[in-house]
């Protein structure tokens, strides 16, 4: 059984190529994070069913740049596993990425809904930067 203090200990794994964590309740975003140790050696890593799993977890896989494969099906607490897919997809370009269906028209419309959400908000936020005026002193504002 995997627990945080088995990824903790400083054991000799130097070729640690493939981890199946496959429904392991015990896994959590700290332990994903942790795994970053074996960056150089993992190429397959399977994290499906993993129920203390976020985005924040998922996210952390991005250390690992020699990942060639990466499972993560029926991930119940990761709403946003789609986007997560995208991200890693970007930041892994050479690692296959199961599990995640962002082919799904309503996954696309809610991807462009929110990139364009965050336009706007970077545009509203440049402009109260151009806006801002420092008060000076004796003024109304002042």
């Amino acid at each position: 059984m995997i627990t945080d203090f088995a990824v903790s200990l400083e054991v000799e794994l130097d070729h640690l190529r493939s981890l199946v964590l496959r429904g392991c309740p015990h896994v959590n975003d700290w332990f994903l994070g942790r795994l970053q140790r074996f960056s150089h050696t993992l190429e397959n890593l399977d994290v499906s069913c993993c129920p203390l799993v976020t985005e924040r977890g998922l996210a952390s896989l991005h250390k690992l740049s020699n990942l060639r494969r990466l499972v993560m099906k029926e991930m119940l607490g990761v709403p946003h596993l789609p986007l997560i897919t995208l991200l890693l997809e970007d930041v892994l370009p050479d690692c296959s990425i199961e599990g995640a269906d962002y082919s799904d028209p309503q996954v696309q419309a809610d991807f462009s809904e929110n990139c364009a959400k965050a336009l706007k908000a970077e545009e509203e936020t440049l402009q109260k930067r151009r806006n801002f005026q420092i008060p000076v002193a004796g003024s109304p504002a002042w």
